[in-house]
């Protein structure tokens, strides 16, 4: 028994209280992916007022964005769909974003969604595996 070897435990992701990242396991690897949503605000250069606010929310399953809503002030919303979007899309993986070491940026799949839909997004269905 001196000899076993212990497998290392991975860490889990600490998640904010307000966060929903619903877990799910994967057939194929066996290995926990989540759904993780963030929200983040950027300047947007404008005409009239070159300090605008508008806002791009992400949505994560696993490594790779699955949904991408952007907010401009003076612009539809645009909402993006993996795998029909995708050159349109952030092509970074979750971890290189940084989003995961930004405070307060996470956001539950309940104001994803609701904003998703009051912004023309269709439906989504959650992947399980």
């Amino acid at each position: 028994r001196g000899n076993e070897r212990k497998k290392p435990q991975k860490a889990k992701p600490d998640l904010p209280s307000s966060a929903s990242g619903a877990v799910v396991n994967t057939a194929s690897h066996g290995e926990q992916q989540q759904h993780r949503l963030f929200k983040v605000p950027f300047v947007y250069p404008s005409y009239t007022n070159p300090n605008v606010r508008g806002w791009w929310y992400a949505h994560f399953y696993g490594k790779w964005i699955v949904r991408q809503l952007e907010i401009h002030p003076e612009k539809a919303p645009l909402c993006l769909v993996a795998g029909k979007d995708d050159l349109k899309m952030c092509e970074l993986q979750l971890q290189e974003t940084g989003l995961t070491r930004r405070k307060g940026s996470e956001i539950t799949m309940k104001e994803f969604d609701d904003l998703w839909a009051c912004c023309g997004g269709g439906t989504y269905k959650l992947r399980s595996e």
